[in-house]
């Protein structure tokens, strides 16, 4: 029997297949859950209702009575610009509704491209989804306003907005809280012609009078069905017919000053998303880094501008356009009658900026912004109420003697909290509510037989009697499931803050000292008592020397990151601050603070001592592991770069006369081989248990599977230009011997080759220097964080380095390089983790190489941030540092931008603790980088004259600090899958 294509369609949409009743001609309505969400949209629209509830708390407080405090013609105002807020919202209700809608009306076919035309017989699009999406639009905005009117009106029917008066008066005059005018909505009557109004009334000031927020309700109707409508129209057409359409339609819209405008503008940019054009321009980065750059200084322009900006662009086009039937109308008539363009043009290129850059919809996409997303319906409609009803009654109780913003300041964010409850309340029973209230509707009319005009009276009235009889059934079962799921997370997150550490619930007793019972394999083990005298090594003793001065480095940070940030507050050279706890003016200045907990974590690193013991005092220490078999060290390479894939080999086989078990391999890919070297080859054709193993990790994969890696093997994973000396081999074995740990790690420098290079032309050695401080953050880091972990934590927490990384053979064997990420060794540690694998600190040295090239530099870290960002089911730990170290990054060269932006663009003073958690970042990265750089130029052994010329080179750090965040912003613009780039470190 053939496939029935009704079941393939329900397949290929994910859904599981019904077979429709006889004679059905329209699809079922979609599930609310079935329609994919975006983050970044939802993000984008909590922030949205945030600032629209700022404007409106603003203009019932303070607007008239501190006109100063957060104007709309400065640059600050944008944070209570209410009418840009109302923009974006339209913008992206119309990217959100033609999103769900093609998801659903094509049902996972791509929309029609250049290079992808309709295939002979194939329908591209489901003409009934467009009937089942303007059937349910009305229905849920009737349903959702006519509960918030209906709360309205009752409101004011028992006399609940009658203190609006008495707090106006006592505190708040002049102001705007006074009775509201909705009151005058009158009898039920007057609230049945308010519902009808909302959908037919274009009159936005008369609505605003009627039912404030939900004059809103008029445009979001009429947008969405134009919408639906376009994006069902267009659809079909090939690309260039679709842009002409758009071409003729958005300038029609912009004449006549419509609203609709702007969903058709979302509409546009989902079909560029849709038709992978938003893939295009990722995967040309220059070109992704144009667009970004380019709108979001134009958006910026209009924000700083205002008055030298906006205005006279908003008075250019008023003079060119019709509003209200009048042709050059004055853009500056009251809002919400008219809205000028600037904050159009805000909106829309707000949008694009996001479209095109994942950096920003990574940052959008917090949890915490998405979660303002699903509320913001409710969020921003009960604003109002909560505003007249709430707000006075907080107003009174407070001002009992007290200023006027130590009343209003607290009464703001009591009414914020209190709307984000009714907010989540309204989404719950009303919203989402209302989504399963239309499927059903939709589905019991026109889907269900019979489905002849004369019976949908019938059907309507039996739905609505089984509505009413279930509905007390459905809410408890609804309250019980959120009760039981609240129940089942409240305890899962207590468990996990309580055992962090042990996230998988495996608990490994430590190795004890013990002997295979086989006699074979006892003859293959030796001893892991390390017995080579060192003492005519000059580099061992060198690193000897430099390992026993940094284990007393700790005191010198107890006070230095402390006294630079105090220094650093004393002369203010980013502004001037202030002791008040909180500036409406310096409100995204707070974005400086989101660093500090990635540098309180490098501060207290510095700060825990980095004990370096003598082998006479850790020969006095209980023996763990008595044996070993194998030390491997392996140099794992592509194999193309074979000068220094030699030159770190000819090093690193020097070692294996200081213990019999040491043996270094090179491990290369197929066709790379090197017959006359330890060489491993992993042949084009191994694949990993999964087949998840690629580029690196599936030979390291291959490594693991074909040497059979026991207990009793040590495999010290490199990369192809690492190297490292007897002394730090000599720790790497008391590590094995006397650690309980399974995983080690230690210092990584950069001081290897080229090492502030001088090279052959002035270019090449300011590449040497620049690239040898920009590492330097790296090692300062090893310095802090990662002996944080390693030393006090024992767990991965931020991850592990690919090289320099000492394992034993059973965590290979259990975990396996079955890694489908590019960031293969932060997936292998996490999963090590949860098998309950512990780290530990190597007190050791490993000398690297630097990058040679920006470019290489960019896409070293590109492959690290883009790699763990692809990671699935990473342990909230983790996940949350890792996403912290982004931030630090972007906000270090956000804090470097803004010493020349506080004295000539925006010279407002700072709050007094955020100034303090700025200044404490930048101490923190400051000294990551000063002592990266001293640590490795101790190490160099490079002589006094040259080391103080090489600190002057330090000069280039706040660029390097700019690199690093431009590295992280190139990343996160990338497409989420990049391929594994090869760093070539000549």
């Amino acid at each position: 029997m053939g496939l029935n294509p009704d079941s393939a369609r329900y397949e290929r949409a994910g859904r599981a297949y019904v077979p429709p009743v006889e004679h059905a001609t329209l699809p079922e309505a979609p599930n609310a859950d079935s329609l994919t969400r975006l983050p970044w949209i939802d993000g984008l629209r909590g922030a949205a209702a945030v600032v629209m509830f700022t404007q409106a708390f603003a203009d019932l407080t303070w607007t008239q009575s501190h006109p100063g405090t957060l104007p709309l013609t400065t640059t600050e105002g944008v944070v209570r610009n209410g009418q840009l807020a109302i923009s974006l919202w339209f913008v992206l209700s119309g990217r959100s509704l033609v999103n769900n809608f093609y998801r659903w009306a094509f049902l996972g076919r791509k929309i029609l491209t250049e290079s992808a035309p309709k295939k002979q017989g194939e329908s591209e699009l489901r003409w009934g989804s467009l009937a089942v999406s303007v059937f349910r639009r009305p229905i849920r905005l009737a349903y959702a306003g006519a509960i918030i009117g209906l709360i309205q009106w009752l409101l004011c029917a028992k006399g609940f907005t009658n203190d609006a008066e008495t707090a106006s008066v006592k505190l708040l005059a002049p102001s705007d809280l006074w009775v509201p005018s909705w009151c005058e909505v009158g009898d039920f009557a007057g609230f049945l012609k308010l519902v009808l109004d909302m959908f037919t009334n274009p009159d936005h000031g008369t609505m605003w009078f009627k039912g404030a927020q939900l004059w809103t309700i008029y445009d979001l109707f009429w947008g969405s069905m134009l919408t639906y409508i376009v994006a069902a129209a267009v659809a079909p057409l090939p690309l260039r017919s679709r842009y002409v359409v758009y071409a003729v339609l958005l300038p029609s819209l912009w004449f006549i000053t419509s609203n609709n405008f702007l969903f058709i503008a979302g509409l546009v940019m989902c079909d560029m998303y849709t038709t992978g054009m938003v893939r295009w321009i990722n995967d040309n980065w220059k070109l992704t880094m144009a667009i970004e750059l380019s709108v979001m200084a134009f958006a910026t322009a209009l924000i700083v501008g205002v008055d030298n900006v906006a205005a006279p662009i908003n008075n250019a086009i008023g003079n060119i356009t019709v509003a209200v039937g009048l042709f050059g109308y004055d853009a500056q008539t009251l809002w919400p009658q008219t809205m000028v363009m600037s904050n159009w043009i805000i909106a829309i290129a707000t949008v694009l900026w996001i479209e095109v850059s994942h950096t920003m919809q990574w940052f959008v996409g917090w949890g915490i912004f998405v979660w303002m997303g699903k509320i913001s319906f409710g969020f921003i409609f009960l604003q109002y109420i909560v505003l007249y009803s709430i707000m006075p009654l907080l107003i009174l109780a407070l001002n009992d003697g007290r200023s006027y913003w130590n009343v209003v300041a607290p009464t703001y964010l009591i009414c914020f909290i209190i709307n984000c409850v009714f907010g989540w309340v309204f989404y719950q029973i009303v919203d989402l509510f209302a989504l399963r209230l239309t499927k059903n509707m939709w589905n019991g009319l026109f889907v269900t037989h019979p489905t002849s005009f004369f019976t949908m009276p019938y059907k309507f009235v039996t739905f609505l009697a089984h509505f009413i009889v279930t509905l007390p059934v459905r809410l408890a079962m609804w309250f019980g499931r959120g009760i039981t799921n609240w129940y089942k997370g409240t305890v899962s997150g207590i468990h996990t803050l309580f055992h962090w550490k042990n996230v998988g619930g495996i608990k490994r007793t430590p190795p004890g000292v013990h002997m295979p019972d086989d006699p074979a394999m006892r003859g293959q083990l030796y001893s892991t008592r390390w017995t080579a005298d060192l003492r005519d090594d000059r580099e061992a003793m060198r690193t000897y020397r430099l390992l026993q001065v940094n284990q007393w480095a700790w005191v010198v940070h107890l006070f230095l990151i402390p006294g630079l940030t105090a220094l650093w507050i004393y002369y203010h050279p980013t502004g001037g601050f202030t002791w008040d706890g909180f500036t409406f003016s310096s409100l995204w200045r707070f974005m400086w603070a989101l660093s500090v907990p990635n540098c309180l974590c490098a501060y207290i690193g510095f700060c825990t001592p980095d004990w370096s013991p003598s082998k006479r005092s850790m020969d006095r220490r209980p023996v763990i592991r008595e044996a070993i078999r194998n030390f491997y060290i392996v140099l794992v390479t592509k194999g193309s770069n074979e000068t220094a894939v030699r030159r770190g080999f000819d090093t690193l086989v020097k070692l294996e006369k200081l213990h019999p078990s040491v043996k270094v391999f090179v491990l290369t890919d197929e066709p790379y081989a090197y017959p006359d070297i330890n060489n491993i080859v992993c042949p084009k054709a191994y694949k990993s248990p999964q087949g998840l193993a690629k580029h690196k990790a599936r030979a390291l994969d291959y490594f693991r599977y074909s040497m059979g890696l026991t207990e009793y093997d040590w495999t010290l994973h490199m990369d192809e230009e690492s190297v490292t000396d007897a002394e730090s081999l000599r720790r790497m074995f008391d590590f094995i011997r006397y650690s309980p740990h399974s995983i080690g790690q230690g210092i990584i420098l950069y001081n290897g080759h080229g090492y502030f290079n001088k090279g052959e032309s002035w270019k090449t050695t300011l590449q040497g220097w620049f690239f040898s401080v920009a590492d330097c953050l790296r090692v300062g880091d090893d310095l802090a964080r990662f002996h944080l972990q390693n030393t006090a934590i024992h767990a991965p927490v931020f991850g592990v380095h690919g090289s320099f990384l000492l394992l034993n053979g059973i965590v290979e064997q259990e975990v396996t390089w079955d890694c489908g990420s590019l960031a293969e060794d932060f997936e292998f540690s996490h999963f090590a983790w949860r098998k309950g694998f512990t780290c530990g600190r190597i007190n050791g040295i490993v000398r690297e190489q630097s990058p040679t090239t920006l470019r290489d530099f960019l896409k070293q870290r590109r492959r690290w941030f883009v790699g763990i960002r692809e990671i699935k089911g990473v342990y909230g730990l983790p996940k949350l540092a890792i996403n912290l170290w982004i931030v630090g990054v972007l906000t270090l060269a956000v804090t470097l931008i803004n010493i020349p932006f506080s004295f000539w663009v925006d010279t407002s003073v700072t709050p007094f603790w955020i100034a303090l958690c700025a200044d404490f970042c930048f101490a923190t990265f400051i000294i990551l980088y000063l002592m990266g750089f001293l640590f490795q130029e101790i190490d160099a052994a490079t002589p006094w004259y040259y080391a103080i010329l090489h600190f002057f080179g330090m000069i280039m750090q706040p660029i390097a600090s700019m690199a690093e965040g431009l590295a992280a912003i190139w990343a996160l613009s990338s497409p989420k899958t990049i391929t594994f780039e090869v760093i070539v470190k000549k």
